[in-house]
């Protein structure tokens, strides 16, 4: 964890930190469609590479069903299989968007989120019917997703892009994410880090490093 310094500016992780996530409940809901094999193949995600290519939006929402499918006898229907894909994704509770509200104020503020095209079209859907806006983008200078910038962390050189487009400050910026090999990445660059436990409230851990 950082300690307080001059930071102005503040990079958001979003699964995990603003967006509650349960990986459990995507395999509960393949189960109950028959596709029993994708625990195995959620459990080995960081070694199979077309996880990570679907994130950095080298392979088409078809192609990543079809390549799944491929590992299971099961018939999925692409209705049920993104039913359960996102079944993974949760709520963004209303008290964290009101933080980022007030954060606003005093912090320039960004995103910066490892996901998809089926992910992200659901929760944009699900954050626009129930906040009134267009999306996660409209509480943020600027957001950005591994699928439309083809880079995902931990690739340092996707802070570097963040840094380098905002004009930011290493020293005076704070990166906010619950995995360390990302915010090791980030640290790469001098910028401070501070680690959130999975789906607890970000902003108990800010109210330690900085002034707010």
């Amino acid at each position: 964890m950082t300690t307080e310094k001059n930071i102005k500016n503040l990079i958001f992780d979003l699964g995990g930190i603003l967006l509650n996530i349960d990986f459990q409940k995507s395999v509960d809901a393949f189960k109950e469609i028959g596709f029993n094999e994708f625990g195995n193949i959620l459990d080995n995600y960081w070694l199979n590479d077309f996880f990570h290519e679907f994130e950095k939006g080298l392979i088409s929402p078809e192609d990543f069903r079809a390549k799944i499918r491929s590992m299971s006898k099961a018939g999925v229907s692409d209705k049920d299989f993104d039913f359960a894909w996102n079944a993974m994704i949760l709520d963004i509770p209303i008290h964290r968007i009101e933080a980022l509200k007030e954060l606003s104020k005093s912090h320039r503020l960004f995103l910066l989120s490892n996901t998809n095209i089926i992910h992200y079209d659901f929760y944009n859907a699900d954050f626009a019917k129930q906040f009134g806006l267009s999306g996660l983008e409209d509480f943020f200078e600027k957001a950005y997703f591994s699928h439309q910038i083809k880079i995902r962390k931990p690739d340092v050189e996707i802070f570097e892009m963040v840094l380098n487009e905002n004009n930011l400050d290493a020293k005076e910026t704070l990166f906010i994410d619950d995995f360390a090999e990302n915010l090791s990445a980030a640290r790469e660059l001098n910028i401070n880090t501070v680690r959130v436990v999975t789906n607890s409230d970000f902003i108990d851990v800010l109210k330690q490093v900085i002034h707010i």
